[in-house]
């Protein structure tokens, strides 16, 4: 994953979009920096309901056609991105089933790296 992510920021501007506080955050070993750190005691807000995706929207300076969400969590993640507008990269590593009552992501992806693959074809980490 980091030299798919180290691929992407040469390329793109990239956001954590994150259900946790600040200093939570501060302390935890995520081994890189982003453009936008959006987290859920930035946004007074926690995922799904679509405040932590409004202050993404808000904060992001690119316009909402040009994002994709990427995360792992059809619950938190689609539910709460795919209302607003936001194309959408379920990374679903286990191969599970999407339930039913969650909005359907644009993409699904096996891994982090797969991103590389759907915005710069023929590129292979």
């Amino acid at each position: 994953m980091p030299r798919a992510l180290d691929f992407l920021a040469r390329h793109h501007r990239l956001a954590v979009v994150s259900n946790i506080d600040d200093d939570l955050l501060a302390v935890t070993p995520i081994g890189r920096s982003f453009d936008l750190v959006c987290t859920a005691e930035r946004a007074h807000g926690y995922k799904p309901d679509g405040t932590l995706f409004r202050y993404l929207l808000d904060h992001a300076g690119v316009s909402r056609d040009s994002m994709l969400h990427a995360g792992q969590s059809q619950h938190t993640d689609m539910v709460g991105a795919k209302p607003l507008g936001l194309k959408v990269a379920w990374i679903n590593r286990h191969f599970l089933e999407l339930h039913s009552a969650v909005p359907r992501p644009d993409f699904v992806l096996p891994d982090v790296r797969s991103i590389v693959e759907l915005l710069h074809p023929g590129t292979y980490l």
